[in-house]
């Protein structure tokens, strides 16, 4: 590893009983400072937990690439799905014709590609995060998620579903 390690937590959640809003959200973490140096945040509408999991990977990734100077990168993710798809699963699932060891499609595959390609570039390391057990990132990053979401809820009941 290099002398610069950035540490990226990445969020993502979804209200099934708003009419399927989701949002995700990521928090850059720069080494020196030890402070957030990016973060971002997205709400989308029709749409699943998972997928907002896997958005918020992609969307930090994304920034990662373009925004950071030369360093490590560490991603974190309290989703198990996130964690072994970045880890290994994806680029099997990419030989294999993009189906499941039991031979069904792979579901978020738009996404998962946009991993493969961000994963070449930045060779990322994995780690999984236990959700809600208070490491100060992640839970930003759940808060963020959460007060995205919210908002979002909030105008869909107060204002309909626009």
């Amino acid at each position: 590893m290099s002398q610069k390690v950035f540490h990226i937590y990445t969020d993502g959640g979804c209200n099934v009983h708003s009419g399927k809003v989701g949002a995700w959200s990521y928090v850059i973490i720069d080494p020196v400072e030890n402070d957030v140096v990016y973060k971002g945040c997205g709400v989308v509408f029709d749409t699943t937990n998972q997928r907002m999991e896997l958005m918020a990977m992609v969307q930090a990734m994304h920034r990662a690439w373009h925004d950071l100077p030369e360093g490590d990168i560490v991603v974190h993710s309290d989703n198990m799905m996130v964690v072994n798809g970045v880890g290994g699963w994806v680029d099997n699932w990419a030989k294999n014709g993009w189906k499941t060891r039991a031979g069904e499609d792979v579901k978020f595959r738009d996404l998962w590609e946009q991993i493969i390609e961000l994963k070449q570039k930045l060779d990322p390391t994995v780690k999984w995060v236990k959700a809600h057990s208070g490491v100060k990132w992640n839970e930003l990053c759940d808060s963020i998620a959460t007060t995205e979401l919210n908002k979002q809820t909030h105008k869909r009941r107060n204002y309909g579903r626009k």
